[in-house]
């Protein structure tokens, strides 16, 4: 069986969209499989919808709750890095049970 995927947050960036609007923050999201490694840029938005997709679809919420924002400058959200790639290593890794709560694996 091959080793679970390792999943990580090492850093942010600000970014704004192209409209002008307010800037946000990006997430940095680090996957390591065994043969390759990816890097995807999510917002916390994203990470609220995966968190309700997976609870609607399993019946029940990851194992981890999802950490809430915080503000800073005025104008961008942080959530603290280790805890948000918590929630995104415990809803990737665990399976719902018989009963739809989740166990680990």
């Amino acid at each position: 069986m091959a080793p679970p995927a390792e999943i990580s947050i090492p850093t942010t960036s600000v970014s704004s969209s192209p409209d002008g609007g307010k800037p946000y923050t990006l997430y940095n999201i680090t996957l390591r499989l065994p043969l390759r490694s990816f890097v995807v840029q999510k917002r916390y938005s994203e990470f609220v919808e995966l968190h309700n997709a997976i609870t609607s679809v399993v019946g029940a919420p990851p194992p981890a709750p999802l950490p809430g924002k915080s503000w800073f400058k005025s104008t961008v959200s942080r959530v603290p890095r280790p805890t948000l790639a918590r929630h995104a290593r415990l809803a990737c890794v665990s399976e719902p049970a018989v009963d739809g709560r989740r166990r680990q694996q």
